[in-house]
């Protein structure tokens, strides 16, 4: 899929996962806290190194996406295991997901430090309407402020940005798009809103716009980032077409721009990589000529 060719992602190199906590203080309101809980719980410190260490020297890893909802949740614990990597010279490159609500200065410095390459922070949306209404507890200046501060130390940034929201209009969501490109980041991904069973949006979007099948978990699996053919739910005011057409319009506007196709001719290091970048870059263009329906 788009997200997944090599216009969206810089490098090549082999990623192993892992994860170093369980639950995510946050409340937003289309995420679900059913599985991991909303209390944060840390592996040790030397069990979170040591995992670096094995993926490395038994697995080979070049590269680690460190997959916890929210890993900079503990300010202290992330410095801890920083240090301890910078002290052992773990010496590959890795990536977290983390909130921009708790990061700060600090704790980017020693991720720098440490070998992390990029953060991805679900950003959501570029209408603080909509950000207030699903409980994001950021506003879009601080959003700004953080990616900022982020590029400042060194980290590119991957953000999260989602269409399609009950109560969502056409005039947020391009407003989102606007947003990602004023911010001007490294990876943007843009996924349709997928309801959540035991979810309030999940329940807003019961009481409003079009739900193809309020029970689709009983019989389908989403795929990762919900790339989907067709639209599981459209919100008021929109229909399908249109909802899918603006998914198409985001992806096209981001990456078609030349600072964004010269910035990853930059970024080559290898015929592979090459390769990898121009089935990419012909997956968008083939997608703005002849879109999916």
């Amino acid at each position: 899929h788009l997200y997944k060719s090599s216009i969206t992602r810089s490098s090549c190199q082999p990623s192993h996962s892992m994860l170093a906590s369980r639950g995510c203080p946050g409340v937003c309101t289309f995420c679900s806290k059913k599985t991991f809980g909303t209390k944060i719980r840390y592996f040790s410190v030397d069990r979170i190194v040591e995992e670096f260490f094995l993926l490395r020297d038994k697995y080979g890893a070049k590269d680690v996406a460190i997959w916890d909802d929210n890993f900079v949740a503990d300010p202290d614990v992330v410095v801890a295991v920083c240090n301890q990597l910078i002290k052992r010279n773990l010496n590959i490159s890795w990536s977290v997901e983390a909130s921009i609500d708790v990061v700060n200065s600090t704790v980017l410095s020693s991720l720098k430090k440490a070998g992390c390459t990029y953060i991805a922070y679900g950003i959501e949306s570029g209408s603080q309407c909509i950000l207030d209404h699903i409980n994001k507890r950021i506003t879009k200046e601080k959003i700004v402020e953080v990616i900022k501060m982020t590029k400042q130390a060194g980290i590119s940034v991957r953000g999260y940005f989602m269409f399609g929201l009950p109560g969502e209009t056409l005039e947020d969501m391009n407003e989102t798009i606007k947003f990602a490109m004023e911010l001007d980041i490294e990876l943007a991904s843009f996924t349709l809103f997928v309801p959540l069973p035991g979810t309030t949006e999940y329940l807003r979007a019961l009481k409003s716009g079009t739900f193809c099948d309020p029970e689709y978990y009983n019989h389908i699996i989403i795929p990762e980032f919900n790339f989907l053919n067709e639209a599981l739910y459209v919100p008021e005011g929109m229909t399908a077409d249109e909802l899918l057409a603006l998914h198409r319009k985001a992806y096209n506007r981001y990456y078609l721009r030349p600072k964004i196709l010269f910035r990853k001719l930059l970024s080559v290091r290898s015929p592979g990589q090459m390769a990898t970048l121009l089935k990419g870059g012909w997956t968008l263009i083939n997608n703005l000529i002849s879109p999916h329906k």
